[in-house]
């Protein structure tokens, strides 16, 4: 079964929340990609999924999986950066989690920050310098490449606009993280 659905990154524990009914209903998420799951009916299972950003990461793959599944974690795939685990309790009041300590969690997300902090940086230059110059340079243009070449700049302002919500999100949850390590 295919399920649309679209999660943001600062949206993660919704979209355990969400996942984990699936299991409960009998659906287990064979496969994640962006704004769609995959599942197979299952029996109904209590499960616990969790999500890792590795980001831009270029050291072993199988030593990183191989971390998780030694603690008892399936993996399932991995979308964009983001990897996809799941475990299955031992009781309904279990609370697991990949990490046990907020330092790794911060890591997380200061690992997050920098990839957006590395993508923002042209889609900021395209939407506040590249494109306003684009739209003063032609004069001749049809009025219909007039209308697209806006339409795309209203278009590349709410991506901007969207990345920036973002960034700031995930850093109120790294410097949350942050001030409770330092108490």
């Amino acid at each position: 079964m295919k399920v649309k659905k679209m999660f943001f990154a600062w949206q993660e524990e919704k979209e355990r929340i969400f996942l984990e009914e699936k299991a409960k209903e009998g659906y287990l998420l064979v496969k994640a990609s962006v704004g769609s799951y995959e599942f197979k009916k299952t029996e109904p299972m209590d499960i616990a999924y969790q999500f890792d950003f590795k980001g831009i990461d270029f050291t072993n793959n199988d030593e990183y999986l191989q971390f998780f599944e030694d603690d008892g974690w399936v993996y399932i795939n991995s979308v964009g950066g983001w990897y996809y685990f799941y475990k299955k309790k031992k009781n309904v009041e279990e609370k697991l989690s990949l990490y046990n300590d907020n330092k790794s969690i911060m890591n997380k997300y200061f690992k997050l920050l920098m990839f957006l902090g590395i993508t923002g940086f042209s889609l900021y230059y395209m939407t506040l310098f590249f494109f306003p110059m684009l739209l003063t340079q032609f004069e001749d243009i049809s009025e219909f490449m007039n209308g697209f070449m806006i339409g795309m700049y209203i278009v590349m302002c709410l991506i901007t606009i969207l990345h920036f919500l973002a960034v700031i999100r995930i850093f109120k949850k790294y410097l949350s993280l942050k001030s409770k390590i330092t108490e």
